[in-house]
């Protein structure tokens, strides 16, 4: 859809106002500044810092400054949140007031159920396997757009898994799932609380902003979370154990664009953002691995004490992660998605990307 300058720009200024109360100014979106060129907007609140921003975004913008000119194809980068949080980013995109923003399916439970499957725990070890497997599932086609993001105008083009997740305590180690039951435990919600709940923990959902108050103060006992969370949240100061190879599932997210601002494309526009998404899956993949595996070797220099899964006790984790992965399953079907069908799947695909 074709708006103009005027209308754009004032979409634009009151999400800023509703979503940072401060007067946002920016260039309009998705609409020809000359005939056959456009300029997008995307808005994330990922900094350029961030490994998913610095391996992922920014390569993504740049690429598009590079080879955009040539097909008359802009864009405008507004990270960090300056045109709204996270939880904001799926409205503006439907509104119309951003054309280009990220998903995190574990913030969005109740509108996007089958997205989720990707952030379930047991499927495999590699983040960047479980992403190259779940991102076909994402696009045109695929059974995660046509059950689900197709309706919500949201058009996936690449996407990123947050490492395996781990549990973090400050008092005791998890070694077993039997350790687990009872705790409290914060966490992202979604499938998250599905987990903790199959370890017999209790869920506590809140931001990672939030992690260190909570069990500074006792008011949680740990966390689930990515290694490298830890570390950019400063959570490591006040945790003593990590769990290491739990395999407790990830935490995705997708970049993607409305399906009007897709379909305000041309041809060679579109190949320039699907090479753009190519160049940013893999960089990605790599940011946030190695963000991980610094983050590993700066909790063990301040003492932290990984808690490895011995193999006696691999059995005794695989059950309980089956039966999660079983039960959101279930919960999905009675729900009226194809959440056993989609499980499946992506099984499958993963298979099929490990075996390359």
């Amino acid at each position: 859809m074709t708006r103009t300058k005027r209308s754009r720009q004032r979409a634009v200024v009151l999400a800023a106002l509703l979503t940072t109360a401060t007067t946002v100014l920016v260039g309009c979106a998705a609409h020809p500044a000359e005939k056959d060129e456009v300029s997008l907007v995307m808005a994330e609140a990922f900094p350029d810092t961030h490994p998913v921003g610095a391996g992922g975004s920014v390569p993504f913008v740049d690429y598009i400054a590079e080879h955009g000119g040539d097909v008359g194809l802009e864009i405008e980068h507004y990270p960090a949140g300056q045109l709204g949080a996270q939880e904001e980013i799926p409205d503006l995109l439907r509104s119309g007031a951003i054309d280009i923003g990220y998903i995190i399916p574990s913030y969005n439970v109740d509108e996007l159920p089958l997205a989720n499957v990707g952030d379930l725990p047991g499927i495999t070890k590699d983040s960047c396997r479980r992403a190259d497997a779940l991102i076909p599932m994402m696009q045109p086609g695929g059974t995660i757009y046509e059950n689900e993001l197709k309706a919500h105008g949201f058009h996936a083009m690449w996407g990123v898994a947050i490492p395996e997740l781990e549990i973090a305590t400050s008092k005791k180690p998890v070694e077993t799932p039997d350790d687990a039951r009872g705790l409290m435990i914060a966490g992202a919600g979604g499938t998250t609380d599905r987990v903790l709940a199959g370890l017999g923990a209790a869920s506590v959902p809140m931001t990672g902003a939030d992690y260190y108050e909570a069990i500074a103060r006792n008011t949680v006992d740990g966390v689930q979370t990515g290694k490298y969370v830890l570390k950019s949240y400063g959570v490591m100061d006040v945790i003593n154990y990590v769990t290491r190879g739990a395999n407790l599932g990830a935490t995705t997210a997708y970049l993607g664009i409305s399906s009007d601002a897709w379909d305000g494309l041309d041809d060679a526009q579109r190949k320039v953002l699907r090479e753009a998404s190519a160049v940013a899956q893999k960089g990605t993949c790599k940011s946030v691995k190695a963000a991980d595996e610094e983050a590993i070797g700066d909790m063990e220099g301040a003492g932290v004490q990984f808690a490895d899964i011995r193999s006696d006790d691999r059995a005794e984790w695989d059950s309980v992660l089956d039966r999660v992965r079983d039960s959101w399953a279930e919960a999905g079907e009675e729900s009226g998605i194809p959440a056993a069908r989609t499980l499946d799947e992506l099984e499958r695909r993963v298979k099929e990307v490990e075996e390359k």
